[in-house]
């Protein structure tokens, strides 16, 4: 029938490096949650997670607000249509800590998919997409900017040879797009990059 299992989680950030004038105080989390896994035959394998969570800022700076509580989720599928190719998707919502002006985190919605191609025995060629919508939460009480939301729209790509069991190289670009609620913050980015990966 599957695996699953109820979780609870509790974490704390803090922004301990940020100068005292900025004023970012830190935010607790409290989750309480199902993940489910699942394989669906001989090839297709599915997983999912649903939480309650709840976030809430530590900040005691008057007019501070944008606590959060509502439904996480996480779902994911692999399948393989032959032993070279292997294609997954994945939709997510989840709460992450935000450097970004005027909030302490942010709620992220993405939904990602990919597949990936045996080029004869070691060359692996990997192609993906996604999306990122973040949305402010914690908004401090300390006025100016805030950028109430964002999306990230990116491309990646990556070509990796496996000289052996020990030595691979991977070459890979991704490209992004930003924008956001602010044009003054909207951006695009490409980078490109070499590993090299020696194991022992």
């Amino acid at each position: 029938l599957g695996e699953a299992s109820v979780f609870y989680s509790h974490s704390e950030t803090e922004y301990s490096n940020v100068p005292g004038l900025i004023q970012r105080p830190g935010f607790e989390t409290n989750s309480v949650g199902l993940s489910y896994s699942r394989k669906l035959g001989s090839r297709l394998t599915g997983t999912a997670m649903v939480s309650q969570t709840e976030a809430k800022s530590t900040s005691s700076t008057g007019g501070s607000s944008g606590d959060f509580e509502g439904i996480n989720y996480a779902v994911a599928a692999t399948y393989p249509p032959s032993s070279r190719l292997a294609q997954g998707v994945s939709l997510s919502k989840n709460i992450s800590p935000s450097t970004r002006v005027g909030r302490l985190f942010s709620v992220r919605e993405g939904v990602t998919v990919d597949a990936s191609y045996k080029i004869g025995s070691r060359f692996t060629y990997t192609l993906g997409a996604g999306q990122r919508r973040y949305s402010a939460r914690g908004t401090l009480g300390t006025g100016g900017l805030v950028l109430k939301s964002s999306r990230v729209n990116e491309l990646t790509t990556s070509l990796r040879y496996q000289q052996n069991d020990r030595l691979s190289f991977v070459f890979d670009a991704s490209h992004i797009e930003n924008t956001t609620s602010d044009p003054l913050f909207d951006y695009s980015a490409t980078r490109v990059g070499l590993t090299t990966s020696l194991s022992f």
